[in-house]
């Protein structure tokens, strides 16, 4: 197996920052129904075709069901979601959990604008 180099997908930690999962402010979840059993989601967990979109659009409405209910109940745990990753959340105010440095470093990989203030 070749290693990814596309950062959308894997953290690079000769840049020092890190996984947002390594830190505790990221988590990968799934659904399960009431016997413990994974649910019909659109594509296994680190599967990067286009099914994994944060936006599923197939033709099953189960699963597309599935995927707004897992994105509604984490938005309501105060998650955001990945436009890639349909499984990964982050904590909405994860700049608050870094040091400035680290919260720095991880919003350029993240492609989000920090500045130091909340």
């Amino acid at each position: 197996m070749k290693a990814s180099r596309n950062s959308d997908y894997v953290a690079n930690p000769g840049i020092g920052v890190g996984s947002l999962h390594s830190w505790g402010i990221a988590v990968d979840a799934t659904l399960v129904d009431s016997w413990g059993r994974p649910v019909l989601m659109p594509s296994d967990f680190d599967d990067f075709t286009p099914a994994a979109m944060w936006r599923y659009a197939g033709s099953s409405a189960e699963i597309r069901a599935h995927v707004r209910l897992l994105q509604y109940a984490m938005y309501k745990a105060g998650f955001w979601g990945l436009r890639t990753e349909w499984w990964h959340f982050t904590i909405a105010d994860w700049q608050k959990y870094l040091p400035p440095e680290k919260a720095k470093i991880a919003g350029k990989v993240l492609g989000t604008r920090w500045d130091g203030r909340l």
